[in-house]
């Protein structure tokens, strides 16, 4: 296996691990202690891991035209695809019932379109904007300590800049009319530049990671990877100690954290742990492939597995099950949360991949490409 190769594994294994934390983060069967542990890097490892992708290929290196239109294929066009299919199926579940909220609905609809994103959906466009902030600011600064400044710069400010985080509703319902308020378009705007500058900090630490390992190369001999995971470790255990500090869970959806400075400090640090320790590990049979798999299709589980009921069924069987369990209940609760996950998230990806591969950000060209081999192969009959 040629060293590319070998890379790009690692990549989707650390991919694959980080959303089946995800998963269990939001299925909120996991201790306080832990789930505070995996908040530090739930969603930065995600960024961590694009710029550290970026840094691999040099991409700064291409135009920013050709940058857009490629990410925007494979994040944007998902994002708008996905929110459209869960408010869709709002509107289906709730008619089912009898009790569409238009109100929900039409919110929904204003955060899609304001890239505040609905649920989970909101990784996407932060995801997206976060790139290209990077991409401008690597592409026109000469040197990548100015880089670093800024970006470092930005994240500081949106992790300690006071803001007020409105409790009240978005859209209020008055008279059978929803009532869009200016003030609060203006404050979900906001929110969204300000989690863009918290994690744009992340895809650096990404970049500046693989800069480094392009100079000093990756490690082969057995001894020094035992020192980089052992590091490593000690990073994580670090980190550990840290978010037991914090009252709750990091949340970088909302920007909620005790010290949200030091969710971003150690954030990377756990983020570039993991990568460090996924590259150094030996691949473990059927754990890695199986972490690979999931790694490919993490867009897929990221905007499927939180909507369309699919958690709530996950949680309610999880329940049910467990009230015959005396021991072990965490995990027994997990397992069977993991369980029902995979039986709807298999055919899903199927679907996706088989009929709707725009969904999965490989945009519109592949149905070209069908059409393309099913002329070919009429005109060689």
């Amino acid at each position: 296996m040629n060293n590319k190769m070998s890379r790009l594994e690692y990549i989707d294994a650390l991919r694959g691990f980080a959303i089946l934390c995800v998963v269990a983060g939001h299925s909120t069967g996991l201790w306080d202690n832990v789930h505070k542990m995996i908040s530090a890097f739930l969603l930065p490892v995600f960024f961590v891991i694009s710029g550290y992708l970026a840094g691999y290929k040099n991409v700064t290196n291409q135009s920013f035209k050709t940058f857009v239109k490629k990410r925007f294929t494979g994040i944007m066009i998902p994002y708008y695809g996905f929110s459209i299919l869960a408010i869709l199926y709002e509107v289906c579940a709730g008619g089912i019932n009898d009790t569409v909220d238009w109100g929900l609905i039409l919110r929904g609809v204003v955060q899609t379109i304001l890239c505040f994103g609905k649920s989970t959906l909101w990784f996407l466009p932060a995801l997206f904007l976060a790139e290209i902030l990077f991409f401008v600011i690597r592409k026109y600064t000469k040197k990548l300590s100015w880089t670093i400044v800024i970006i470092l710069a930005l994240g500081i400010m949106a992790s300690t800049t006071p803001y007020y985080l409105g409790t009240g509703r978005f859209i209020s319902i008055r008279e059978g009319m929803v009532i869009v308020n200016p003030a609060l378009c203006g404050f979900y705007l906001l929110h969204v530049i300000l989690r863009v500058f918290y994690l744009v900090p992340f895809l650096t630490c990404g970049y500046v990671y693989a800069g480094i390992q392009k100079k000093t190369g990756e490690p082969k001999m057995f001894w020094s990877r035992i020192l980089y995971i052992v590091g490593s470790a000690v990073a994580l255990a670090a980190t550990y100690a840290a978010m037991q500090l914090n009252e709750n869970v990091v949340d970088v959806r909302n920007l909620v954290a005790t010290y949200m400075p030091l969710a971003l400090l150690f954030g990377m640090l756990s983020s570039c742990a993991l990568l460090m320790i996924f590259q150094c590990m030996p691949r473990i049979p059927l754990i890695h492939e199986f972490f690979c798999l999931c790694g490919k299709y993490s867009l897929i589980i990221m905007a499927t597995h939180l909507d369309y009921g699919i958690m709530a069924n996950a949680v309610s069987y999880a329940a049910f099950r467990n009230q015959t369990v005396d021991h072990l209940k965490n995990y027994v609760f997990l397992f069977h949360v993991f369980i029902i996950e995979a039986a709807f998230e298999i055919p899903i990806i199927y679907a996706i991949n088989r009929f709707f591969p725009f969904l999965a950000g490989k945009g519109f060209t592949v149905y070209k490409k069908k059409k393309f081999k099913l002329v070919e192969n009429k005109n060689e009959q």
